[in-house]
């Protein structure tokens, strides 16, 4: 993993939530509140399966593991940017949920979000 990217994730990174419904009844969620540098695409970027509106978040895979997420991030798990964090914990209902698109794994360094909401 590259220490720059681990750096930069940690020093200038934002919270984000992650979370997934899983196959369970009654209905639970895995959840992690992680760190991440999130940034919407830029008209440049729109081609492909890349839309306006995109936004890409990337978050390391230690601090999704260390948080107890069942990586990897799937096709479909949510992505919560800018949401309100109070004592470590989300405050449901805050922030915007975006759809994740493309998972993106890195080499197990992280993953490379392509987000959708």
């Amino acid at each position: 993993m590259s220490r720059n990217l681990a750096n930069q994730v940690r020093r200038h990174g934002k919270p984000v939530v992650v979370r997934r419904q899983l196959p369970t009844t009654p209905v639970t969620f895995a959840t992690a509140v992680v760190k991440g540098l999130e940034r919407a695409f830029g008209v440049a970027e729109l081609a492909g399966a890349v839309v306006q509106g995109d936004h890409q978040v990337i978050v390391l895979t230690a601090d999704l593991v260390a948080a107890g997420y069942p990586v990897p991030v799937e096709h479909n798990d949510i992505v919560v940017i800018e949401p309100v964090i109070v004592d470590g914990v989300w405050q449901r209902g805050t922030g915007r949920p975006l759809t994740i698109q493309d998972p993106g794994p890195r080499a197990g360094a992280g993953f490379w979000l392509h987000a959708r909401g």
